[in-house]
């Protein structure tokens, strides 16, 4: 691995000086990474490990976005379903708005209060 080094820049090397070089440059290397493992790069903004408090703190922030995601979905469909006009449409939107509120109601464990479609301005 190392022999192009050698060859260029060291080729009066013993096999026995290049193999105490090339564990020198093995340990500096593990050295280096767990240095940047460590923490050891904060400032330049390389901040290794994750603290269990922040990954916490962006599963609850990821968890909220996708809820409010899902929330927008729902009414989203709930306003293709009423403005639908087909019979088609509306047992497929049906569906799908059933199958929202199943993970809504998976993630939550609550029912959402989907708004009728007199609510949302629509005749059925």
């Amino acid at each position: 691995m190392w022999t192009w080094f050698f060859d260029w820049f060291l080729p009066t090397l013993s096999p026995e000086a290049r193999i105490a070089v090339c564990n020198y440059i093995r340990w500096a290397m593990v050295g280096f990474f767990m240095i940047f493992a460590f923490n050891g790069f904060a400032d330049v903004g390389l901040h290794g490990f994750a603290r269990s408090d922040t990954v916490l703190n962006q599963q609850q922030e990821i968890r909220d976005i996708n809820l409010s995601l899902l929330e927008a979905a729902i009414l989203d469909t709930r306003i293709k379903h009423c403005s639908s006009t087909t019979l088609e449409a509306r047992q497929f939107y049906a569906n799908h708005l059933s199958e929202l509120l199943r993970k809504y109601r998976d993630i939550v464990d609550s029912h959402f209060p989907v708004p009728s479609c007199q609510d949302l301005g629509y005749d059925p």
